[in-house]
């Protein structure tokens, strides 16, 4: 027996009380489509997703929300989010795939704000659910480019709001003098103190 191993009782140990993962299925494709290439920003647009069977025999299942499904989705870039919605109902549903079959849904998507006119790319990701709540790494789609438009008044006034921050920034008084009495010194502190609530808030 090499020394430098585990011994025998742990790795039956290991393999018999591991808890099990809920593996990937490299069966299902993710696809994704969006409903326009070109957004402005700050509205939304749908986007068409399809999880497919791409096995030639084999059935697949998982669980979904019924109503809350865009929960299942994920993107891999920040400023793309995914838009929740109210459910008055929502259950667990089985979803079992047959060969070739597809589970679709339209999902909501928006990009808050953005500097520029310019492309902008993501991918979108599904978590697979068990029945027991366990959640899969997720099955990315391929890359998506949207071309998003930022109308000039609003990089004027993300421009704006950036300057109205950088006048609120606390700068390096030059102009006291060493020999000024302290209530001066308190004058002067409380001139170019500023109140939290009227800074300027970057939505």
């Amino acid at each position: 027996m090499n020394s430098g191993g585990l011994p025998l009782f742990l790795l039956m140990a290991f393999v018999c009380f591991s808890p099990p993962a809920y593996a990937e299925d490299p069966a299902l494709k993710i696809q994704a489509s969006p409903d326009q290439t070109s957004v402005k920003a700050g509205m939304m647009f749908l986007v068409h997703l399809r999880v497919v069977n791409s096995s030639g025999d084999t059935p697949a299942d998982f669980w979904a929300n019924s109503c809350s499904y865009e929960k299942h989705w994920m993107t891999d870039n920040a400023g793309v989010l995914i838009q929740s919605w109210t459910c008055n109902e929502n259950t667990i549903e089985n979803v079992t795939l047959e060969p070739g079959n597809a589970y679709e849904k339209n999902i909501i998507l928006h990009i808050p704000q953005k500097d520029k006119t310019g492309p902008m790319t993501f991918r979108l990701g599904f978590k697979r659910m068990s029945e027991n709540g366990d959640v899969a790494e997720p099955l990315w789609s391929d890359p998506i480019t949207t071309h998003v438009i930022v109308p000039e008044e609003m990089r004027d006034s993300a421009r704006s709001v950036a300057d109205s921050v950088r006048d609120f920034a606390p700068r390096e008084d030059t102009s006291a003098i060493a020999t000024l009495d302290s209530s001066s010194d308190q004058n002067t502190e409380s001139e170019h103190d500023v109140d939290p609530g009227l800074a300027p808030q970057i939505s």
